[in-house]
């Protein structure tokens, strides 16, 4: 790979995280131009959407909800982290994960509902919006998609302070917690809960509108492959 990559001419990578490119300067590619550009969301899908059809279907209205969402839940995305969580929580609480598969559905506690994977981003949109705050409990992130797709949806989120997932949040959109640190997540849920979602809503909209809007994404990559063609 080392050699095949160092034989192209003219290459410039481009990144989706300030922590994948400080990875790339340690390596044999660090002679390479880095850009960074974040990954971008469609916010004509991801945006608050009304819906309380899963509140109803899990009969779980009164509820608060704590949304985590994965591709492919694995050690590393922090499925037992949220198993850990689940006993630190009260019953005003539920969590609820979207993308896990059967077997693991079938293994969660009482208080953890497990949802299959979909294909239909106006369901996850759906999903996000209907959580009362969105928790990554991830310890490897080369970017956090997720974490921006709930962002765009109004809902604030909690990240664990590892690889590229500190960088996606600022100050009134979610809380960063030492990873593995599942008592500090619990009363970090707390506390933002008891300030309400909608003192996060509009910022965490305008933070993803500002940083992660797909189409000036688009124009960067645009304007990069002008540059360097």
């Amino acid at each position: 790979k080392k050699e095949l990559f160092t034989k192209i001419d003219n290459l410039t990578i481009t990144v989706p995280s300030k922590w994948l490119a400080h990875t790339i300067e340690k390596s044999f590619l660090n002679k390479c131009p880095i850009k960074l550009i974040y990954n971008g969301v469609d916010l004509n899908i991801f945006k608050p959407t009304k819906s309380d059809i899963y509140k109803k279907m899990y009969g779980i209205e009164n509820r608060k909800i704590i949304m985590g969402a994965a591709s492919v839940w694995d050690e590393r995305k922090g499925l037992e982290d949220f198993i850990e969580l689940s006993k630190k929580i009260d019953n005003n609480y539920i969590i609820v994960l979207v993308g896990l598969k059967p077997q693991q559905i079938k293994k969660l506690p009482p208080n953890v509902i497990g949802i299959e994977r979909t294909d239909s981003l106006k369901q996850l949109a759906e999903l996000y919006s209907n959580g009362d705050i969105f928790v990554s409990l991830s310890r490897e992130e080369t970017f956090g998609l997720v974490v921006v797709e709930a962002m765009a949806c109004g809902t604030p989120v909690i990240v664990y302070n590892t690889t590229a997932s500190p960088e996606l949040i600022v100050e009134g959109c979610g809380k960063i917690v030492s990873a593995g640190d599942i008592t500090g997540v619990s009363e970090t849920i707390n506390a933002m809960i008891k300030l309400n979602k909608e003192e996060f809503r509009d910022k965490c909209i305008r933070h993803v509108q500002m940083w992660f809007d797909k189409e000036h994404i688009y124009k960067e990559y645009y304007n990069l492959y002008k540059d360097v063609k």
